[in-house]
């Protein structure tokens, strides 16, 4: 209802992805809209929770079978193209040899084919969709 949405001070989505699905659906129904009242605001995380501890995370690497010398990169997602996954295994080609990517999610023979282009395999470690990780 065009009313309720002008009553509205604001409108909070959780992405500027969101934001644009909103936007481009008040487009589609002619609903008239101030952009600027629709605001993402990212889900965030309590950071007292999390403290760097080396031999918590040795350990860890080595129960999933990482790499303790390497910079990791995780990526837990679809592989819906919202995700952007062609840009990541793109962006990992650039950078040095001593970062890998641990990829949680399921793998397409399009990404599969792509990883093979860039020739990144080596730089990638896929884990299954059910991994448990426990300190």
């Amino acid at each position: 209802n065009t009313y309720k949405l002008s009553m509205m001070d604001n409108i909070i989505t959780v992405s500027k992805y969101t934001k644009r699905d909103l936007e481009m659906i008040f487009s589609m129904m002619s609903i008239d809209y101030d952009s600027k009242k629709i605001i993402p605001i990212y889900y965030g995380i309590d950071k007292t929770n999390f403290k760097k501890n080396n031999e918590t995370k040795n350990n860890l690497r080595k129960k999933l079978d990482l790499p303790l010398n390497k910079k990791i990169i995780v990526n837990v997602s679809s592989e819906e193209p919202r995700k952007n996954l062609r840009t990541v295994y793109k962006a990992l080609k650039l950078l040095p040899n001593n970062y890998i990517l641990v990829r949680v999610g399921k793998l397409s023979k399009t990404n599969n084919k792509l990883i093979k282009q860039l020739g990144v395999e080596k730089k990638i470690i896929f884990k299954n969709n059910t991994l448990e990780i426990t300190a």
